[in-house]
């Protein structure tokens, strides 16, 4: 703990505000406390943001604890880079294939499915998994080794060069409404957001496609969001017309003229925040206030600059899309892809004792200091209690 203060803001109904800065987070007490042992009540909207913020930390402490003790916080870059730092190909695939097959271990062990799906005689979709898995892990890895801290005012899942980013940027599909969520989060915002890896490379691609057709979609990827489009405007049936014109019985509307003249081509569509954005001329205001220069901001238009080959890597992703909107892998893989990628970074981790379920002593000391701080908070809890 580095800092705590309290703010009194009234003498009959002591309204605290208490903040605790420590080196992993911002944690706030809001409520209402009054003299005589009351208990704390939620009175307005800042205690139930205190709370969200105040689980939040709790939630991301306990998760990088499970990255520290499964081994997920080792760096990937030494691994897929020369000695210059620079991406190294072959190591990358390297790499990509001991997952894979540590993948195919795991699927097996735990019945996920019949066989192993690595081998000459699996079954194609079985094959078209393997093949999605791999370019999903290329592009993983890809995103991984980029700067995205600019992006942190849109999204907070963003990759930190770990190999938590294979699974964080992993999301599942069971159902066509999932893909076409995407979609439709694209053609009303711009940008889509808090969707793993799709969303990290949008916003690698997304700003430097100069037509209507984004560089990352395929035909059918684009065709299908075209498709969604034409169904959110034939949505606007002569129903939602016919109440648009009632509106003109309305004695607040009186304004606004008449109704029938009403054409909806004559409404101003917001463009995305990052489209045809001039790098000189943004700059984040809340970027800038944590102590960045105005320079470090410009660089949101430009991750895929960090990229010698992002030509490339953009193909790659557009490949990958294409696999998620057709029907070549199955909703039986497609939806249980998360758990199928922690369990092969678990194994991976166990095969290069990476991780403490490797070791027993290590293990058994992780077991105790969770222990001791349950205990702890047990303790603080039953103070707390004396005290109402």
């Amino acid at each position: 703990m580095t800092k705590s203060h309290i703010k009194m803001a009234s003498t009959t109904s002591h309204i605290a505000e208490q903040c605790v800065s420590t080196n992993k987070g911002k944690f706030c007490m809001a409520g209402v406390q009054k003299q005589g042992g009351m208990k704390m009540k939620f009175e307005n909207c800042k205690e139930y943001c205190s709370l969200k913020n105040n689980k939040e930390n709790i939630r991301k402490l306990m998760k990088e604890f499970d990255c520290e003790a499964s081994g997920k916080s080792n760096l990937i870059r030494p691994l897929v880079t020369d000695e210059n730092g620079r991406f190294d190909e072959e190591k990358a695939e390297k790499l990509i294939t001991e997952l894979v097959e540590d993948m195919d271990r795991y699927g097996y062990r735990y019945k996920m499915w019949l066989g192993h799906i690595t081998a000459e005689n699996a079954l194609p979709e079985q094959k078209s998994f393997c093949r999605y898995v791999r370019m999903y892990l290329y592009l993983a890895i890809r995103m991984s080794l980029l700067d995205f801290s600019q992006y942190g005012f849109l999204m907070d899942n963003l990759p930190n060069g770990s190999f938590d980013n294979l699974l964080s940027g992993c999301i599942d599909f069971e159902s066509n409404n999932d893909k076409d969520t995407l979609l439709f989060e694209y053609i009303v915002d711009g940008w889509i957001g808090d969707a793993g890896i799709i969303s990290w490379c949008v916003f690698a691609f997304d700003y430097s496609h100069p037509d209507n057709k984004p560089d990352w979609m395929s035909d059918k990827v684009y065709k299908r969001m075209q498709e969604i489009e034409e169904e959110m405007l034939e949505d606007l049936d002569s129903n939602d017309m016919e109440e648009l014109n009632d509106m003109e019985d309305m004695e607040d509307v009186e304004d606004l003229g008449d109704m029938d003249d009403f054409d909806i081509d004559d409404i101003d569509i917001v463009e995305p925040i990052y489209d045809n954005l001039d790098a000189d001329e943004f700059v984040d205001e809340g970027f800038l206030q944590d102590g960045h220069d105005a320079d470090e901001s410009k660089t949101i238009v430009s991750v895929c600059d960090q990229m010698e080959d992002s030509d490339k890597v953009c193909s790659c992703f557009a490949s990958f899309l294409d696999m998620i909107y057709s029907d070549e892998v199955p909703y039986s893989y497609l939806s249980q892809m998360r758990k199928a990628v922690e369990g092969m970074l678990d194994t991976y981790m166990w095969d290069h004792g990476l991780s403490i379920y490797s070791s027993m002593d290590s293990l058994k000391r992780s077991k105790l200091y969770l222990e001791k701080a349950a205990e702890k908070t047990a303790y603080l809890n039953a103070q707390r209690k004396n005290q109402l």
